[in-house]
């Protein structure tokens, strides 16, 4: 992209110009080369610099059309007891309180506490040990396998999330970050919470780690219960309690809207 403009002696002047992005994902913009001309173009001369940002250009969002089966409805995701040991979203109960980290709900934000010590402090609620739904979004991929585009499945995961949120089933979204060699989740209880698992899904990416992600859910969350567990991966195949439920690729949003029952 060439940007061209013009500015008086020791003045500024701001150039602005539109990006698309063909596919969601992060995008880097990077300045080359800056060069300034006399105002007859006789002489130029260029000037060093150096400037990077990354902006994020979103999927589309949408919404899968989601039927919950009768015990699902029944099912208590609220449970009398917490974990000791790790921290949870529910409001109830705070587990303990810390300093503010990036990404962190503005919700959660312990107000008061913050006024007295001069340092956004951070409400950490208690982790129940049950939840509705834990909904896995597998990013393992093999070489030289035929994946297509990351758009289809970013877009589909998060519209299977929205389609339960709308059902009134609050749940987590759990992925393996191949930079902290970690499983990361988030709990999604709004609407706004699908524009942190997209950031952060972002800025994880797809990975060729070996990594069986239902067994070390079970291992890192132990007393955790759960009613179903849906996993989608890269083939866009989505899964539900260990059965197939749908193939999604090339057509995920017809399929979406037309009613999954969990």
């Amino acid at each position: 992209i060439i940007l061209r403009g013009m500015a008086d002696g020791k003045s500024r002047t701001r150039l602005k110009t539109a990006i698309s992005g063909e596919h969601c994902g992060p995008m880097l913009l990077e300045i080359q080369e800056v060069q300034v001309y006399d105002i007859f173009r006789l002489f130029s001369k260029k000037i060093a610099v150096s400037g990077k940002e990354v902006l994020a250009v979103l999927p589309e969002y949408y919404t899968a059309d989601i039927t919950l089966q009768e015990n699902m409805k029944d099912f208590l995701a609220e449970s009398e007891e917490y974990d000791k040991n790790k921290p949870g979203d529910d409001p109830l109960e705070i587990f303990q309180v810390r300093e503010y980290r990036s990404g962190d709900r503005m919700q959660s934000i312990h107000w008061k506490l913050s006024a007295r010590t001069d340092d956004l402090m951070v409400k950490e609620y208690s982790l129940p040990t049950g939840t509705p739904v834990v909904l896995f979004l597998d990013m393992r991929y093999q070489s030289g396998e035929n994946y297509g585009y990351l758009d289809e499945f970013i877009e589909s995961g998060l519209a299977v999330s929205q389609g339960l949120l709308e059902t009134g089933c609050e749940h987590y979204v759990v992925w393996f970050d191949r930079k902290r060699q970690d499983l990361e989740r988030i709990a999604v209880k709004e609407t706004d919470d699908r524009y942190l698992v997209t950031e952060r899904i972002f800025s994880s990416g797809p990975y060729q780690d070996d990594v069986e992600m239902e067994e070390l859910y079970r291992d890192k969350y132990r007393g955790e219960t759960w009613h179903t567990q849906i996993l989608l991966n890269l083939k866009k195949e989505l899964w539900k309690d260990g059965e197939l439920e749908a193939e999604l690729s090339g057509h995920a949003r017809d399929i979406l809207e037309n009613e999954i029952i969990i």
